[in-house]
């Protein structure tokens, strides 16, 4: 397993791929997870990590942004696997790989 961070340009080319895939996903699970807003989590911390802004994303922020987005579980989980596979800390499959079993038929 590589647990090198990756750079912005592949960052940049999930973001890409991450916006590509949403609107084949489908939007709510049987629980009523939104998908769609676990997406929108992924991108904002990829887009934030790629980019030069002024926020910077670890675990602890990102929990911290879903309680003051009071983001539901599944949509935290989302958005720290995508910082998870931004820092290399994961498994290869990115983001947008991981959405490919809900997209609709």
């Amino acid at each position: 397993m590589n647990f090198k961070p990756k750079t912005k340009e592949q960052l940049l080319a999930e973001v890409q791929a991450l916006r590509a895939i949403k609107p084949t996903v489908r939007q709510f699970s049987m629980f009523n997870d939104d998908h769609h807003a676990a997406i929108d989590a992924q991108l904002l911390v990829l887009e934030d990590l790629a980019g030069d802004c002024d926020v910077f994303f670890d675990e602890e922020s990102i929990e911290a942004e879903a309680e003051i987005r009071e983001w539901p579980e599944n949509v935290r989980e989302a958005a720290l696997e995508a910082f998870r596979w931004a820092e290399g800390w994961l498994s290869e499959e990115t983001p947008s790989e991981a959405w490919k079993p809900l997209v609709r038929k």
